[in-house]
């Protein structure tokens, strides 16, 4: 029998659509053969999507475990949902690596806090913490002034700034002089990727600047980081822990709303039978005007993930990735959509 002790685990955190899913989806293409890996995920939605659109990157299937917390905040309740979701997974999975994705609405350092206390000591062994940022969104007033995306900047390790292709130079220049103006962060190594494709070697608990990659670095110095975790929040949420999901309806479909805060989130499960038009489902979804969208759903290319981060100052046709998946005929169509500071319609629910 496998002996479970200190299993390197890394959290992976960062603003809605900074690309969590799809650095974690780069990772396991990158996990050695041998290796079975394990992915936590928790999700503002109510539907559960991320998991599946791991799943459907994650290659063999048999060395990849995925467990999902839906519903809001996992840290929530004394952490009590994440502890019991992650020992759930750990018990079955017996992982030799344990990747960890909070919501972009949630609270890093109370999932810190829950890794580091006194039940996982012997049993995680925690490396790298890890925080994505879109250099096009991180320099307003929504995101500078946010206390989880401060939470975010606070826990990391390594700073990343993903889609790094489709910041402008001005982006570029404001996140590093945020970056080397404040003294705790400029400790931090900051890196450029591109897709999401983050070497594996960043998992590990520290990187030599000899390791990286001269088109990576954009800012390195000497690193030494120690997580702090004073915070404490009071709001209640109801979570599922990879509960039986119910039958659909005879209509068809199952419609799910979550509200905390500013923050709504739209989630439909929907039959498998119902195919669409990919190109009018697109345009449906961009008119919307929403946060962020995913989806997984049949269409003339097959059982296809969809990965929308809307944003007004982001052009919206050059802001999706679609990614031809295996067909599963018996899945369902799944379709995930959050708002901010918005009214949910009747009418769109009933979509």
């Amino acid at each position: 029998m496998k002996i479970i002790k200190a299993i390197p685990t890394n959290i992976i955190t960062g603003s809605l659509g900074a690309g969590k899913t799809t650095v974690i989806k780069q990772l396991l293409k990158s996990k050695p053969a041998n290796e079975r890996w394990a992915v936590l995920v928790n999700e503002f939605g109510e539907i559960g999507l991320d998991g599946a659109l791991i799943a459907s990157a994650s290659g063999d299937a048999s060395q990849v475990f995925i467990r999902e917390v839906p519903g809001g905040c996992m840290c929530c309740a004394s952490g009590l949902p994440m502890q019991i979701a992650l020992n759930m997974l750990i018990m079955k999975a017996k992982p030799d690596r344990l990747l960890i994705e909070p919501t972009g609405l949630g609270h890093p350092k109370e999932v810190l806090k829950v890794l580091t206390g006194e039940h996982y000591q012997d049993v995680l062994s925690l490396n790298s913490s890890i925080t994505l940022i879109d250099a096009r969104h991180f320099n307003s007033a929504k995101h500078l002034d946010n206390a989880t995306f401060q939470q975010q900047l606070d826990v990391a390790d390594l700073l990343v700034m993903n889609k790094s292709d489709l910041a402008n130079d001005n982006d570029i220049i404001a996140l590093e002089a945020y970056v080397a103006e404040h003294s705790q962060l400029s400790k931090k190594p900051l890196i450029r990727i591109q897709h999401g494709k983050l070497a594996i070697k960043h998992l590990q608990p520290s990187i030599p600047h000899s390791a990286l990659n001269a088109d990576e670095v954009t800012l390195h110095h000497n690193h030494s980081h120690t997580h702090s975790h004073s915070h404490s929040h009071s709001h209640q949420h109801s979570h599922k822990v990879d509960e039986a999901e119910p039958a659909l309806p005879a209509c068809g479909y199952l419609v799910k709303t979550h509200t905390e805060g500013s923050f709504t989130s739209v989630g439909w499960r929907i039959h498998e039978q119902k195919n669409y038009v990919l190109a009018d489902l697109l345009a449906w979804l961009k008119s919307l005007n929403a946060t962020r969208i995913k989806a997984l759903v049949h269409c003339e290319q097959g059982y296809t993930p969809l990965n929308l981060s809307l944003d007004e100052n982001v052009t919206l046709g050059n802001e999706y990735e679609i990614h031809a998946a295996a067909k599963h005929s018996k899945a369902e169509n799944r379709v995930e959509i959050i708002f901010q500071d918005q009214a949910i319609s009747d009418e769109l629910i009933s979509k």
